[in-house]
């Protein structure tokens, strides 16, 4: 993709001239609105990913202080016995697994979100030109 924008910056021929070389004249104005309503369409895109990105870094807030919070709190019930110490400790465990897992989830999510803003900035830098 790189070379098509150093294509672009050797020739000084913009997408909107490709594109106006092979419909003529006439069509220009459809070639512009069809590009302006391309560029907006794709910072839509990109205003709607990093609203997405926010809720999930609130929801990955949210599940970090949730994990601090069961780290820390035992429950000092389930833990009277030898046997009951073995018990709990699964469900302890277990509920350390979910929160970790949860937190990798959210963060695979956020980075998949940004990696399509780029797409999206990528798409609209060439036809920019």
């Amino acid at each position: 993709m790189a070379n098509t924008a150093n294509t672009t910056a050797k020739t000084g021929v913009s997408f909107t001239d490709k594109v106006l070389g092979f419909l003529g004249m006439g069509d220009e104005g459809k070639v512009q609105r069809f590009h302006k309503r391309y560029v907006k369409s794709n910072e839509k895109q990109i205003s709607i990913r990093k609203d997405d990105i926010e809720q999930l870094k609130e929801k990955l807030d949210d599940v970090r202080e949730q994990s601090s919070d069961d780290t820390v709190n035992i429950n000092l019930d389930r833990i009277k016995s030898t046997e009951d110490v073995a018990r709990y400790i699964e469900d302890y465990r277990g509920i350390q697994i979910a929160n970790i897992k949860e937190a990798k989830s959210l963060t695979k999510q956020i980075k998949a979100k940004e990696e399509e803003i780029a797409m999206f900035k990528e798409l609209n830098e060439l036809v920019q030109g």
